[in-house]
């Protein structure tokens, strides 16, 4: 049976209309209306109940990147000079890298359809779920989890040349924790201690100076929409709640992080932690309790200028061509080259500075990663400096194919269905790349299909008898 796609919940539409009317009142009609019909079109591309909407989810993201600003803007009486950290550079083509980005994403998004066009759906009948422990999945869970952190962190440091192949590693505990509530709510078993334990990482997420708690917040209504058809009010009831929650919770570290990460990091102006988890986390509770109405809209807008990445773009638009040629595919070829030369093997191997390249396609001066600080310019920016406004949509297209293909691969990679979607789950990290560096991009995905390969061909079955009760 080919996947077809479902009719999209109505609240959606409904969404959608709301934010267009507003725009009519508030300004920026034309790139909100476009945008909300852009965000149509994908779910209308990928919207398919009961399977994982990791495609759905991490094109959004992508999409909110670009659309956040002109929302915000719309809804405030703030103007665009508000949403950007250097007006100066960016102002003037902030329009252009909008509506470059809006295409853009739009042909990411064709090349994965094109590419996952013929994939079938997968389903687990309910009597081989019985076979498995829900006890054991929990344990294999945990275990994973603390070893797979404490393994990497270890390795970043004494041996850097594998450190990215144990980052990738890492990931299959998103595939577990997909199995592990797959499998809790259809035999309906153990949820409470499921929910313990989710609610302890997302705590102990907050003590990380990545904050490593969005992960499990953005994956859990992930869950959420593989087992519940969005169509009842208590669906729609608990998903608008978890996203006033999510938004809450990202005005607030907006605000707090940069004094808490001071504090994390013993006031040194690099990437480590030098508290122990109830310092940080008494620390978070001083600083949250602080907050007033005003700190907490300066955390609104904070937020909202994280997120929206077009600054960097306009500023490649406005440098490139006219202080600077077109690159020729430079950008993507070094990317290439990268893939081609693990570091394992040429341990001198420069390493990526996101704000050395951000520079050089920008001629804008920024702290670098000797100052603890990176700053990408995005795949989408580094495609138009490579190939320009209209060429750039070909290696956007070819990404997004490569990307359904390695979608297409594992869905397909074993015989046993509940793997096969526990397999994909962790892509979202590898769909959701709107501002990170192309060559950051080629690496991940080269080494997320060399790791989950050999996972599949020599681990798999043993962590599938692994979980399975004792009869089996």
């Amino acid at each position: 049976m080919q996947i077809q796609n479902n009719k999209l919940p109505k609240a959606l539409y409904i969404i959608s209309a709301i934010f267009i009317i507003i725009s009519l009142i508030g300004g920026y009609f034309e790139q909100i209306s476009v945008g909300f019909i852009l965000l149509i079109i994908i779910l209308k591309l990928f919207w398919k109940e009961g399977t994982p909407p990791i495609i759905v989810v991490a094109l959004s993201f992508q999409w909110l990147s670009i659309v956040v600003g002109y929302v915000y803007l719309s809804m405030t009486n703030a103007e665009m000079i508000d949403m950007l950290w250097r007006p100066q550079y960016s102002l003037e083509y902030i329009d252009k890298a909008y509506w470059l980005s809006i295409f853009g994403l739009l042909f990411f998004a064709i090349g994965i359809k094109l590419a996952i066009l013929k994939l079938k759906e997968r389903k687990t009948p309910i009597e081989l779920l019985q076979k498995y422990d829900t006890t054991k999945i929990i344990v294999l869970y945990a275990i994973f989890t603390f070893f797979s952190g404490a393994l990497f962190s270890f390795v970043r440091y004494k041996i850097p040349g594998i450190s990215q192949p144990i980052n990738i590693l890492s990931y299959l505990k998103w595939s577990l924790l997909f199995i592990m509530v797959y499998v809790s709510i259809k035999k309906n078993e153990k949820l409470l201690i499921i929910s313990i334990i989710l609610c302890i990482e997302v705590l102990l997420g907050f003590t990380g100076y990545f904050s490593e708690f969005k992960e499990i917040l953005i994956m859990l209504p992930v869950v959420y929409i593989t087992f519940n058809k969005i169509k009842g009010t208590k669906q729609i009831l608990f998903l608008t709640f978890f996203a006033i929650l999510l938004f809450n919770i990202g005005a607030v570290w907006s605000y707090v992080k940069v004094e808490y990460r001071m504090f994390l990091s013993g006031g040194a102006r690099a990437q480590i932690v030098t508290t122990s988890k109830i310092e940080s986390l008494n620390k978070l509770l001083e600083l949250t309790t602080e907050l007033t109405p005003e700190t907490y809209q300066m955390g609104i807008e904070s937020m909202v200028k994280r997120v929206f990445f077009l600054e960097y773009f306009s500023a490649t638009i406005n440098y490139i061509p006219e202080r600077q040629p077109y690159m020729n595919g430079e950008n993507w070829n070094d990317a290439i080259k990268h893939v081609l030369m693990p570091r394992l093997f040429f341990p001198n191997k420069e390493a990526i500075d996101d704000s050395e390249q951000t520079m050089k396609l920008t001629g804008i001066q920024l702290a670098g990663a000797k100052q603890g600080t990176s700053i990408s310019i995005g795949y989408m920016a580094q495609a138009y400096a490579d190939y320009g406004q209209f060429y750039m949509m070909i290696p956007i297209f070819i990404l997004g194919f490569i990307l359904g293909l390695m979608y297409k691969y594992f869905v397909n990679a074993t015989k046993k269905p509940m793997w096969s979607y526990a397999l994909i789950f962790p892509m979202y990290f590898l769909i959701n790349i709107n501002g990170k560096n192309i060559t950051k991009i080629s690496g991940n995905l080269f080494m997320y299909f060399l790791v989950f390969f050999l996972i599949v061909r020599f681990t798999l079955p043993f962590l599938d008898k692994l979980i399975r009760t004792k009869n089996e």
